[in-house]
């Protein structure tokens, strides 16, 4: 029986810390670039394509506060954005969690398999939990992220 493998490895991971106008203060920008491979059954060569994970986190806080996750895969020479992982349902335990949630999400798009099977296979029931509205301090504040050197 041929069996469908899906394998992925770090390439490498970068990150800034910047002051935003737009928040008033400094956010972690975290990038990690991956490397994707499958192959399904039937087929004798693999495909393989590019993914990045971009996390921009407030820099200030106690504990981990994501302000967005976005997927982005390379094709035809440009980085593109096909997924999100949205923030406003569950809150991430740490950076790690976030991005494993979005490797899992990449390798649910590209298999086309469920995000709960996937899940399953790397013995992960959910890394999440439900966020509560306490502390919530985002009065007046739209989601638009913009850096500037620090003056």
């Amino acid at each position: 029986m041929e069996k469908t493998i899906f394998s992925r490895a770090l390439l490498y991971d970068q990150e800034d810390v910047q002051y935003s106008p737009d928040w008033e203060e400094e956010l972690r920008a975290h990038c990690s670039v991956w490397a994707c491979s499958w192959i399904l059954p039937g087929m004798q060569h693999p495909i393989t394509t590019r993914v990045k994970i971009n996390v921009i986190s407030r820099e200030k806080s106690n504990s981990f506060d994501p302000v967005s996750c976005l997927i982005e895969q390379y094709r035809e020479g440009y980085w593109n954005i096909y997924d999100e992982v949205f923030l406003s349902q569950k809150k991430f335990k740490d950076r790690e969690s976030l991005k494993n949630e979005a490797l899992y999400m990449i390798e649910c798009f590209l298999m086309g398999i469920p995000l709960k099977q996937v899940r399953e296979k790397y013995g992960i029931a959910e890394d999440v939990v439900e966020k509560s509205d306490e502390n919530e301090d985002n009065t007046g504040r739209e989601n638009i992220i913009s850096f500037s050197p620090r003056s």
